[in-house]
């Protein structure tokens, strides 16, 4: 995709993003209830390292709405809660995968996520949010797509 060249590339121009965009939005236009290019939209922000602007995160949030399923985007959702300072809605969503009886992957980082945002530490829980995420097959779901990767 034309996201995933400009990223391997380092492309970061204005020019480029805005392309990008334009073409998820007209995507989003067609199919409005597509979780995945809510996601896209999102992550035409984060991995090119721009803050999200309101719309994105609205669109992420929606997404978790229509696929509340995906560990992943539940996880990528949760640090969006997070880094906006809506540590409840984090801890929330973060839960029921810090609980899965899989325990491995995203169940273990969302615990130690969980345990930091309940002793307080709002630096070290960004910090920890940041952290790179477990490999896409050990996130408690069995299966080992990358809907809502950040």
């Amino acid at each position: 995709t034309r996201m995933a060249l400009a990223h391997k590339a380092n492309d970061r121009s204005k020019e480029t993003l805005s392309a990008i965009r334009k073409i998820i939005a007209q995507g989003n236009k067609l199919q409005p209830d597509d979780p995945k290019l809510l996601i896209l939209y999102y992550r035409s922000f984060v991995d090119f390292g721009a803050a999200p602007s309101e719309n994105a995160r609205q669109g992420l949030a929606r997404a978790f709405d229509l696929a509340p399923h995906d560990g992943r985007l539940r996880f990528n959702a949760a640090k969006m809660f997070l880094r906006v300072g809506n540590k409840a809605e984090a801890r929330t969503m973060l839960a029921p995968l810090a609980y899965s009886p899989h325990g491995k992957g995203l169940a273990q980082q969302a615990a130690a996520l969980i345990a930091i945002l309940d002793k307080g530490d709002d630096k070290e829980a960004l910090k920890a949010a940041d952290a790179p995420e477990a490999p896409e097959d050990e996130d408690g779901d069995g299966d080992d797509t990358k809907a809502g990767t950040n």
